[in-house]
């Protein structure tokens, strides 16, 4: 299955690579972007190198900072693949573009995000007008620490009541732990803490929120309360009601699909990169590539062992040999 798996992305990436104006890639210290240019390298053939292009920051500011991925992770794999590699370095004065920013988006958005793949878009668009990203494959192959919390949330409900309780007011005492790497870590086993009790279903939707009810009740004046007064999480019930019969994580992978890439991820990178007139392609959401994983890839195969699981396993097993090992 993996030597299919590579070999359909392989075909995925080709086909939309097909172009008459130059092209590029989105390169970060992951699998997916990682996977993407490695299959682009092997398409062209050493005809000529890929452009490749990087968001990453003043050592100045990594002091200290353990969540920033490290640059020289995109840095060896491009000179590796013998890529044109770009690195964009955000400084301090990328405050100054948020006005912009916010008009080409024209809705309320909270993903910084937004930022690098702007100036992304706007960097490459000096040499390419198409760039491949790797949005997508997290939907697809369950990339998300959130689809791991959800099986350690199954057993967890298994514990005595009397532990969780314990439990869960130690995990609600702990410091956010920001700058470190264990600060999404800790985010979430306070959200599962705080939905233990809940259906699978609701403690999904739960932990894809930032605000609780009592946060929002807080956030908005009452006029807006009011607006906002229906369930938030009609759409989401209504999508895992269309795919109940299905193995929960692919009802979470569903949703994410349909709701939280859509409403998301290709929104933004749409956005920002039609803010430079660039083409953003995304070969993991090729329909024949997509397709074949949905129904032919198993959920074990996507997010494979029981107390650390691994995302994306096999994926990682089809590009192991295109890639390296620090990938």
């Amino acid at each position: 299955m993996a030597d299919e798996i590579r070999a359909r992305f392989g075909a995925s990436v080709e086909r939309q690579m097909v172009s008459d104006v130059p092209i590029g890639a989105f390169l970060s210290a992951g699998l997916d972007s990682s996977s993407i240019v490695a299959a682009m390298v092997a398409a062209v053939a050493q005809k000529q190198p890929v452009r490749t292009y990087t968001i990453t920051f003043p050592e100045k500011y990594r002091v200290g900072e353990t969540t920033i991925d490290d640059p020289g992770v995109p840095q060896r794999l491009a000179r590796k693949l013998g890529c044109e590699h770009h690195e964009i370095v955000v400084e301090p004065d990328v405050v100054d573009l948020l006005p912009s920013l916010t008009w080409h988006m024209d809705e309320p958005t909270a993903d910084p995000a937004i930022i690098t793949a702007y100036l992304v878009c706007r960097e490459a668009r000096k040499q390419a007008t198409v760039l491949l990203s790797g949005v997508g494959g997290d939907e697809i192959f369950a990339g998300y620490r959130k689809h791991v919390a959800q099986g350690w949330a199954e057993k967890y409900r298994r514990v005595p009541s009397f532990f969780r309780t314990a439990a869960e007011r130690a995990l609600l005492g702990l410091p956010s732990l920001r700058g470190t790497r264990m600060k999404g870590s800790v985010r979430l086993a306070k959200k599962m803490a705080r939905s233990a009790a809940l259906s699978p279903v609701d403690a999904f939707i739960r932990n894809c929120t930032y605000l609780d009810a009592r946060e929002k009740t807080e956030l908005y004046a009452l006029k807006s309360q009011q607006m906002v007064s229906g369930n938030p999480a009609s759409q989401h019930l209504a999508a895992f009601d269309k795919v109940r019969h299905a193995d929960f994580l692919n009802q979470m992978l569903y949703l994410d699909t349909k709701i939280f890439m859509t409403t998301l991820n290709l929104t933004y990178n749409d956005k920002m990169s039609m803010a430079s007139s660039v083409e953003v392609r995304v070969p993991f959401l090729d329909r024949e590539f997509a397709e074949f994983v949905a129904w032919n890839v198993r959920p074990e195969w996507k997010l494979q062992g029981r107390w650390r699981p691994v995302t994306k396993h096999i994926f990682r097993r089809a590009m192991h040999s295109m890639l390296q090992e620090e990938v």
